[in-house]
């Protein structure tokens, strides 16, 4: 990773340290499942796209609204 993405990293890390207990840890099971979702390669969400572009994707979408 070059600077400005380590320190992005470092950032975010630091802000997730802000919120409450257990909304980091809803978080953290989130991503996890999110995750597993997207690497896992017998999981088949639809035909045209790989499952982690269909996860990826439709994770973005959430976070838009």
């Amino acid at each position: 990773m070059d600077d400005s993405t380590e320190r992005i990293v470092s950032a975010l890390q630091l802000v997730c340290l802000l919120l409450p207990p257990a909304n980091r840890r809803r978080l953290h099971l989130l991503l996890r499942l999110i995750n597993k979702m997207a690497t896992n390669i017998k999981l088949v969400l639809d035909e045209s796209q790989s499952s982690r572009t269909l996860v990826s994707h439709k994770n973005l979408l959430c976070l838009e609204m």
